[in-house]
C-alpha cells in the first residue's frame, strides 16, 4: 500500500522549482517599494501569488496527502490569537489606526508566505541547493557593491555609511545592515537542518562568502551567532572529535582577547577595517554609548508608556511606538521599537505577547529533532536587536526547517546516512548525474541509497 502511494507521488517540475526560487529571491530584496494606490508593496508580497500558484500546480493527490499533526494547529492557533490581540489594539487603540492596520496587513501576508511554504514542503528537498546557489551569488554581488562603496567613497544600494567610523556597512537589498545580518544568519540556520541534501563544496562556499558578508554588516550579535553556526557545521562534518569540540571555542577565545587587549589607539584614517572590528566587539556589552544607550533608553521608554498610560493589557496598536513618540530617545535614534521582545507587548499587550511567545515555543518543540534550536536561538538574539517579523524570511525559513521536520524519523535516518557523505564541489560525476536528470536532491557516491520521501509518509512526527 505504501509502495504503491509512493510510486503515485508527483514531483515537482522544473518550472515549478525555478518559480519557487524566484519567489524566495524577491523576499531577498524587501528595500525596493512598489506603491500601488494607498498601499505599498515589497517584492516579497509579489512572492505569494507565485508561491500560490506553484501550489495550485503541485498539490498532492487525495490519496497520497499529507496529515496534519496537532503542533501545526497549535501553532496557528496561537499564532492568529496573537495577531487577532494586536489587530483589535490596531483598531481601537493605536493612535493612527490605519497606519497600524496596514502594516498588520503585511504580517499576514507573511503568515500566509509561510503556510505556502510549508504547504510546498515536499519541493524543499529538490530545490535547497539552488537556493543556496541564488543566496552565495547575491552575497556575492553585495559584496562587490560594498567594495565599489569603500574604493569610491560614495554609498550605493548595497552599503550604508557608518556614523561611527568611516567605514561602509554591508546591509545588501536590505533596509538596514541589522536585518542583512539576521537574513543570512537564519538563512544558514535553515541550512544546517538541511544540510544532508546539500554538497560539501557549495556549503563551504556559502559559509566562506557568508562570513565575509555577515562580518561586513557590523552586527555584533549576529558575528557570535554566525560563529556558532560554522562552528556546527564543522562539528557535523569532523565529527564530535575532542579536538574540535576544544580547538573551536578556544580559537574564538583568542581571537575575542586578541582584539579586546589591544590598544584602540589607531584612527579610522589609518586603519579603519581594524579600528571598527575593535571598536565594536569592546563595546559589545556596553549600554552607555552607542547603540547599546539607544536600545537600553528605547526599552525604558516603552516600559514607562504602557505603566503610564495603563496600557499593558491593550497595548498601543501595532508599531504603536512610532505613533506615540514624534522622535527618538536621542538625536540619532529613530522613533521605533528595534527590540521585538518589548514591541510584541507595547503592540497588543500582554496576551497578545503571550501568545506570539508560545508561538515561537511551540515550533521550538516540534522541530527541535531536526537541529532547529540554533534558528530558534539566533532568531530570539537576532530579534532583540531588530524587529525583523515585519518582513517575510524569518516566517518562510522557520517553514523551510518545519518541513524537514515533518520528515519521519525513519526516513530522515536513512536520508542522512545516504547524503551525509562529504562530496567534491561540482564534480564531474554530479554535473553528469545531474545533467541525466538521475538525481533529485544531489549525487550520492557508488553504492549509496537515496530515500526519497513521498507525501504520504508526511509525518508521524510531523505535520
Amino acid at each position: 500500500m505504501r509502495s504503491s502511494a509512493r510510486d503515485s507521488r508527483q514531483q515537482p517540475t522544473r518550472a515549478a522549482r525555478f518559480w519557487f526560487i524566484c519567489a524566495f529571491v524577491l523576499m531577498m530584496i524587501p528595500s525596493v517599494r512598489f506603491n500601488v494606490g494607498p498601499f505599498t508593496l515589497l517584492p516579497e508580497h509579489l512572492a505569494i501569488p507565485i508561491l500560490l500558484l506553484v501550489w495550485m500546480g503541485n498539490r498532492p493527490r487525495a490519496n497520497v496527502r499529507p496529515r496534519s499533526a496537532p503542533w501545526t494547529v497549535a501553532w496557528l492557533a496561537a499564532t492568529i490569537l496573537w495577531w487577532l490581540f494586536t489587530l483589535v489594539a490596531s483598531a481601537f487603540v493605536a493612535p493612527s489606526a490605519m497606519e497600524s492596520l496596514r502594516l498588520l496587513i503585511w504580517i499576514c501576508a507573511n503568515v500566509l508566505a509561510c503556510a505556502l511554504v510549508f504547504a510546498l514542503r515536499a519541493m524543499v528537498e529538490s530545490v535547497i541547493r539552488p537556493l543556496v546557489a541564488a543566496v552565495t551569488i547575491a552575497m556575492l554581488v553585495s559584496l562587490f557593491g560594498w567594495v565599489a562603496a569603500q574604493i569610491s567613497g560614495t554609498a550605493n544600494d548595497f552599503v550604508e555609511s557608518d556614523y561611527a567610523t568611516a567605514l561602509f556597512r554591508l546591509e545588501g537589498l536590505f533596509d538596514e545592515p541589522n536585518l542583512y545580518a539576521a537574513f543570512l544568519t537564519l538563512t544558514a540556520c535553515a541550512i544546517y537542518v538541511w544540510r544532508a541534501a546539500m554538497s560539501a563544496g557549495l556549503l563551504w562556499v556559502f559559509l566562506l562568502v557568508g562570513s565575509v558578508s555577515v562580518y561586513l554588516t557590523f552586527t555584533r550579535v549576529a558575528w557570535v551567532l554566525w560563529a556558532a553556526v560554522t562552528a556546527a557545521f564543522a562539528i557535523r562534518q569532523f565529527g564530535r572529535s575532542k579536538g574540535v569540540l576544544v580547538a573551536i571555542p578556544l580559537m574564538a577565545a583568542l581571537v575575542i582577547l586578541a582584539l579586546g587587549a589591544t590598544p584602540s589607539t589607531r584612527t579610522a584614517g589609518s586603519d579603519p577595517l581594524l579600528s571598527a572590528t575593535i571598536g565594536r566587539l569592546s563595546a559589545l556589552f556596553d549600554l552607555d554609548r552607542g547603540t547599546g544607550l539607544t536600545r537600553s533608553l528605547t526599552i525604558d521608554s516603552a516600559l514607562q508608556d504602557l505603566t503610564m498610560h495603563g496600557a499593558w493589557l491593550t497595548g498601543f496598536g501595532f508599531n504603536g511606538y512610532s505613533q506615540m513618540h514624534d522622535a527618538g530617545v536621542t538625536s540619532y535614534a529613530a522613533a521605533y521599537l528595534p527590540t521585538l521582545w518589548v514591541a510584541i507587548f507595547y503592540d497588543g499587550g500582554i496576551l497578545a505577547g503571550v501568545f506570539f511567545i508560545l508561538a515561537v515555543a511551540i515550533f521550538w518543540f516540534a522541530t527541535a529533532r531536526v537541529g532547529s534550536s540554533l534558528f530558534v536561538i539566533s532568531f530570539a538574539l537576532l530579534a532583540a536587536a531588530t524587529n525583523n517579523i515585519w518582513f517575510a524570511f524569518p516566517w518562510v525559513l522557520g517553514a523551510i526547517i518545519a518541513g524537514r521536520a515533518s520528515i519521519p524519523q525513519r526516513t530522515a535516518a536513512s536520508l542522512d546516512t545516504a547524503i551525509s557523505v562529504p562530496r567534491p564541489f561540482l564534480s564531474a560525476a554530479t554535473s553528469t548525474a545531474a545533467s541525466a536528470g538521475k538525481a533529485v536532491i544531489g549525487y550520492s557516491p557508488p553504492g549509496a541509497t537515496v530515500s526519497a520521501v513521498a507525501p504520504d509518509e508526511v509525518a508521524s512526527s510531523g505535520t
